[in-house]
């Protein structure tokens, strides 16, 4: 057989989306760790505000919760390429015809139909 077993194949999926959900993993946690470490800032930097010596911070720029929230799209982006796009990461080889390139994954005979080479069982003959 040329090119990877089946059990190759599932093999290697599996390690993409251990490491895909380890990516996920790792980027959330990071996400809520800043969220969670920058609130009580946010939320004194705000009760000062109300005083009125400050102006009221805004929540959506960038150093309070507008990068944890990046980070989290992407780690939600990760997570979809690990649950339904694997396919196209590690893709199932297609047995072709060494001459052409005509796809053999139903062959009717022992020759490609396209340029007529002789295939066997085992490869080109």
């Amino acid at each position: 057989m040329i090119g990877p077993s089946a059990s190759d194949i599932i093999a290697m999926r599996w390690r993409v989306r251990i490491w895909l959900r380890l990516a996920t993993l790792a980027l959330t946690i990071a996400s809520v760790a800043w969220a969670a470490l920058r609130l009580p800032e946010f939320l004194r930097v705000r009760r000062f505000a109300g005083t009125g010596f400050a102006p009221t911070p805004d929540p959506m720029a960038l150093d309070w919760f507008a990068i944890p929230i990046a980070i989290f799209a992407v780690a939600i982006f990760i997570a979809l390429v690990a649950r339904f796009g694997l396919k196209m990461i590690v893709e199932v080889p297609r047995p072709k015809c060494p001459g052409c390139g005509y796809d053999m994954r139903k062959p009717t005979s022992d020759t490609c139909p396209e340029c007529g080479l002789a295939i066997g069982a085992a490869g080109p003959r």
